[in-house]
């Protein structure tokens, strides 16, 4: 089931911290014993993530993407946020996971970047 929440950051960390404090019965094995299993969210966020242009390489060795890009159901979430949010498609070539970021049990689909506008002086406006 996916549904989408909204809310004041700390009511919905309450939401999620209740939603997983549920239980049902589960049959893990025909004939045995019913046990029990914990009602579970595994929330998809989208992320904007603002920096120096002179920086990219190392966020997106930072950021490194870590899921299945040739599942078709991946491929066509990138496709619909990408046109939602606007930009292009991230260029991860010769780039390399660095290891700033704890990505164990992680996944991080990259959907697009959009070139940074500059003002009249030449400072980058983030």
């Amino acid at each position: 089931m996916y549904v989408v929440a909204r809310g004041i950051l700390d009511r919905l960390k309450r939401w999620e911290n209740d939603i997983s404090a549920i239980y049902y019965p589960y049959e893990y094995k025909k004939g045995a014993p019913l046990g029990k299993l914990q009602l579970s969210i595994r929330p998809i966020q989208l992320y904007e993530v603002v920096f120096p242009e002179s920086c990219k390489s190392e966020v997106l060795s930072t950021i490194y993407p870590s899921w299945n890009e040739d599942n078709i159901k991946f491929k066509a979430m990138q496709l619909m946020l990408r046109k939602i949010v606007g930009g292009e498609e991230i260029d991860m070539t010769n780039i390399q996971p660095n290891d700033k970021l704890y990505r164990d049990f992680v996944g991080v689909i990259p959907i697009s970047i959009r070139k940074d506008k500059y003002d009249k002086d030449g400072i980058e406006l983030l």
